[in-house]
């Protein structure tokens, strides 16, 4: 992730931008409860952004303006997720962390990126763990640039996976070294990724057809884990997993809730993002 402000306030917003659609959310802070306020989502025209990529930025701006106008949120602070695909990645072993300060050391981690980067990095619980997060900085400075555009202040950026995380480990008081496995809903497959102190240990795809064959179910989910979901499904019932509610330490109001279909899986990545802009 990617800090901007290290302050803290009582009211934040989640903004998660995808190849189709910009969703936003905005939380409110009273007395260590949370409170979902605005909650709204557009449709981006095809070919706007591909592959992470932002290939058409005023549409992008001005579709995000919308929500923003929608929302009264003009000059609110706001987490942001930038898409997996333009995300890097390294397990690192260092018997000194001062490495981690220079600079051209850490570039020559991500010898794939030829163009200058970004990064950030976390220390995992085994000794002289650590992992490594790049991304180009022209493509991060654009994400920034569409926030700033919009008239939102950026706090923070994140990987939509792991402002996931952050969104159940709060509603489900999830320990930062726990194990267990995130089944992430797509169109027609599940993600399923093996998740051990916040890092992935393994990712496999279940798809719509795999549900059908029990020797595959068996193969790609391993029953002793804990399972935690985006969003309930009926095709995995009687497997075995555990759809959490995203929501279930937040206050929000019926009919928000109901006015979009699938609430929790669509806006499951706003709240963890809005949620690194409160202190909770």
């Amino acid at each position: 992730m990617f800090f901007f402000n290290n302050y803290k306030i009582n009211e934040s917003l989640g903004v998660e931008i995808t190849s189709n659609e910009l969703r936003l959310l905005k939380i409110q802070k009273k007395h260590e409860q949370v409170f979902i306020v605005e909650a709204e989502s557009i449709t981006l025209p095809k070919g706007a952004i591909q592959s992470g990529e932002v290939l058409q930025t005023e549409i992008v701006i001005s579709s995000l303006k919308q929500l923003v106008d929608k929302t009264n949120s003009y000059g609110c602070t706001a987490g942001m997720s930038i898409p997996e695909e333009l995300i890097f990645s390294k397990k690192i072993f260092l018997t000194n962390s001062e490495v981690l300060k220079n600079n051209k050391k850490v570039c020559g981690y991500f010898t794939e990126i030829s163009d200058p980067i970004a990064f950030d990095y976390s220390k995992q619980a085994n000794d002289n763990e650590w992992i490594l997060i790049a991304t180009k900085r022209n493509e991060l400075k654009n994400y920034i640039n569409i926030l700033d555009a919009s008239g939102l202040n950026v706090c923070i950026v994140d990987v939509d996976l792991y402002a996931l995380i952050k969104t159940f480990s709060f509603c489900h008081n999830i320990a930062n070294d726990a194990s267990f496995v995130l089944l992430r809903s797509r169109a027609d497959s599940f993600d399923v990724m093996h998740m051990n102190n916040n890092e992935i240990i393994s990712k496999k795809i279940l798809t719509l057809a795999d549900i059908n064959d029990a020797k595959k179910v068996n193969e790609k989910l391993i029953s002793n884990d804990k399972y935690i979901m985006q969003n309930k499904s009926e095709c995995l019932e009687g497997l075995g997993v555990n759809a959490l509610d995203a929501f279930s330490k937040t206050f929000i109001d019926s009919k928000l809730k109901s006015s979009h279909k699938d609430f929790s899986k669509t806006f499951a990545v706003c709240l963890g993002l809005a949620l690194r802009g409160v202190n909770l």
